[in-house]
């Protein structure tokens, strides 16, 4: 009975290990490639939805949630401070995000 729920604990260090080979190749394939880095990207956030591991904040920023391309500063997307915030352009598909900074935001 209890069986699933002991393979799935066994499975998520592997998913974890997995997630991270995905984004760092992503991030090595970026610049040449963005559509194999693109790729990388969506098995990884599959792999994560699939086995539910929350992404790791530090690969987070480093795409764009709507389109899955990997965001370079000045290539590919905008980064503004404006009011204490982060924005976050991506200028592939032209979504945007914001990220609290500042005072009393410890994160």
């Amino acid at each position: 009975m209890g069986g699933k729920k002991r393979q799935q604990k066994s499975r998520r260090p592997i998913a974890k290990e997995r997630i991270e080979i995905l984004f760092s190749e992503a991030e090595n394939n970026a610049h040449n490639n963005q559509d194999r880095a693109r790729e990388y990207i969506m098995r990884a956030r599959r792999i994560a939805m699939r086995e539910r591991i929350a992404v790791p904040l530090i690969w987070k920023r480093k795409f764009c949630r709507k389109c899955s391309s990997f965001l370079i500063p000045g290539i590919n997307a905008r980064i503004r401070i404006h009011q204490s915030r982060i924005i976050i352009t991506c200028r592939v598909c032209g979504h945007q995000w914001r990220c609290p900074v500042g005072r009393g935001y410890h994160r």
